[in-house]
């Protein structure tokens, strides 16, 4: 008697379903404008918000105008932690240099979005998107204001400084948090981390496919 058994070779490939998780205010009308922010003036403002178990950071955005024709305003966008009044720990994300362009706000508020990069954050935690103009001098004067839409979002509210030239201070003083009904009017995209590939292109032996018997 023998007996043959032939082998299949299979490739298997698993592809976790990706999706994204938008926070979004955006939509939400009127726009207001919540000001006057920028150097020697308010010179922090930012959004907190709370990350579910889409927890990688894609990108962030707000809307800015500034206040007058030529006057610009140079700020920098962070992303940190943030603890019920204050941000807290290390600066996890700052951008290049920024600058507005829209001539006094003759065009509207200007759309600024953030490539974060894939910013891998803690489920459940809050934290806070932000702009701020302390580094940078006090010439040009550069103020202006943001897009507000009012309470519209449960799980965070806008927040702002006066912290100066001093990055120190977002994290040891109190930021305000109880501006009448706030949120900025802004975006968050988070999504999911990828799931690994778990047979991909794998050739997989299967014993006992196919029987022969002869006698």
């Amino acid at each position: 008697m023998k007996v043959r058994i032939t082998h299949l070779a299979i490739c298997l490939i698993v592809v976790t379903n990706i999706h994204a998780e938008m926070i979004d205010t955006t939509g939400f009308t009127p726009w207001l404008s919540v000001g006057k922010w920028g150097k020697n003036s308010t010179e922090t403002i930012g959004q907190t918000f709370t990350v579910g178990s889409d927890n990688r950071l894609d990108s962030f955005t707000f809307y800015i105008a500034d206040a007058l024709d030529p006057d610009f305003m140079d700020f920098t966008a962070y992303v940190m932690k943030w603890n019920v009044n204050r941000a807290t720990g290390s600066i996890l994300f700052e951008s290049d240099p920024l600058r507005t362009t829209n001539n006094g706000g003759a065009g509207g508020m200007e759309e600024f979005t953030l490539d974060t990069g894939g910013l891998y954050l803690t489920e459940g935690e809050q934290y806070v998107a932000f702009f701020s103009s302390s580094t940078y001098p006090s010439t040009p004067q550069g103020n202006g204001w943001a897009a507000y839409v009012g309470e519209r979002y449960a799980d965070g509210t806008f927040v702002y400084i006066d912290n100066g030239s001093s990055l120190a201070s977002l994290t040891t003083s109190h930021w305000v948090t109880n501006y009448p009904g706030g949120d900025l009017a802004f975006k968050v995209t988070l999504v999911p981390v990828p799931g690994a590939v778990l047979l991909g292109m794998l050739g997989l032996s299967v014993a006992g496919v196919k029987l022969r018997k002869k006698i």
